[in-house]
C-alpha cells in the first residue's frame, strides 16, 4: 500500500478492504493484484499475435480450482488488454445455466455504459437470429477510439457443462462460433474437464489453445523481487530469474507443504494446442 501512495495519481481510498475474500480479484482491484505480471505479459503478446484469420482464437486457461485463475482474467488480462491501443473488452461473463443470457446482460450493460440505449429482450432477439457479429461491430463503433479487437472473457468455461443443458451449450456455441471471426476469446477452466471440454460435440468445435497457470511463487505472493506498480518479476521465460535465486525457492518449495495449487517446484507455464 505504501508503494502505491508513492507511485503518483491517486492512493488508495482508506478504509477500503483490499482483500476480495474468496471472490476473485476484479478489474477494479487491478492496483493490488500481485504476482502474475509474466503471465498477463504473456497472455497479452499471445492475443496481440492472434489476429490473422488462420489462427486460433480461443485460448483456455487451466490450473486446479483456487489457483487464481478468474483473478488472472479479471484484475490482469482484462485491464491490460482494455490499454491497449485499439482493443475493446467486455465484462467477464459466468456461464451458468442460461449463457447466452449471461453475455446478453454483459453486452447490454456495456452498450448502455456507452451511452446506447439497448434493451435486453432486444439484443437476446438479435443473437438468437446469428445477429451477432453485427450486434458487437456496432458496440465497438460507439467506443471511444473506435477500437477495431475485442476481447471476451468466458470464467470457469466448466459451468458449461455442468450447469448448461446440452441444447443451450450447444446455442451459445453457435454465438461464439459467429463472433470468433472478429473477437478474441479467453476461457478459465478446471484442468479435469479439459478432455470432457474437447470432446464434446460443440465445444470442441472450438478447437482452443491451452494455456497452464504455473503456481504462484512464495516470493510474488508475498509482493517480494516486484517491479514497477508491485508486479513480480520472474515470469515462464527462461532466465528472467537469476539462477541462484530461481534454485533456492525450487529447494525451498520442494520443503513446503503441497496444495493442489502448488503441487510441484515452480516451473513454466505450458502452452499447447487442444487437439
Amino acid at each position: 500500500m505504501r508503494r502505491l501512495d508513492a507511485g503518483g495519481g491517486c492512493g488508495w481510498v482508506d478504509g477500503r478492504n483490499r482483500f476480495p475474500g474468496l471472490r476473485p480479484f476484479g478489474p477494479d482491484l487491478r492496483r493490488v493484484f500481485f504476482g502474475r505480471h509474466g503471465e498477463v505479459e504473456d497472455l497479452t503478446e499471445l492475443l496481440r499475435s492472434a489476429g490473422d484469420p488462420g489462427d486460433r482464437r480461443v485460448v483456455v486457461l487451466t490450473r486446479p480450482s483456487g489457483c487464481g485463475k478468474s483473478s488472472l482474467v479479471r484484475a490482469g488480462l482484462i485491464p491490460a488488454i482494455a490499454d491497449e491501443p485499439g482493443w475493446w473488452t467486455l465484462p467477464a461473463v459466468l456461464p451458468g445455466v442460461d449463457p447466452i443470457a449471461a453475455i446478453t446482460r454483459g453486452i447490454t450493460g456495456e452498450s448502455r455504459r456507452l451511452g446506447l440505449n439497448w434493451q435486453l429482450p432486444q439484443i437476446l432477439a438479435r443473437l438468437d437470429i446469428g445477429d451477432v457479429r453485427d450486434v458487437l461491430d456496432e458496440l465497438l463503433v460507439e467506443a471511444p477510439g473506435q477500437p477495431e479487437r475485442l476481447l471476451i472473457v468466458i470464467d470457469q468455461l466448466e459451468e458449461l457443462l455442468t450447469l448448461t443443458a446440452g441444447t443451450d451449450r450447444q446455442r451459445f456455441v453457435g454465438v461464439l462460433r459467429a463472433a470468433l471471426a472478429g473477437p478474441i476469446l479467453v476461457g478459465t477452466l478446471r484442468p479435469e474437464f479439459l478432455g470432457s471440454l474437447l470432446a464434446d460435440p460443440a465445444l470442441g468445435t472450438l478447437r482452443p489453445r491451452s494455456y497452464l497457470v504455473r503456481p504462484l511463487d512464495h516470493d510474488c505472493a508475498a509482493g517480494g523481487d516486484t517491479g514497477s506498480g508491485g508486479s513480480c518479476r520472474h515470469s515462464r521465460r527462461s532466465g528472467s530469474a537469476d539462477p541462484a535465486g530461481h534454485r533456492y525457492r525450487r529447494r525451498r518449495a520442494a520443503a513446503a507443504p503441497r496444495s493442489p495449487c502448488n503441487n510441484s517446484p515452480p516451473t513454466s507455464p505450458a502452452m499447447g494446442t487442444c487437439h
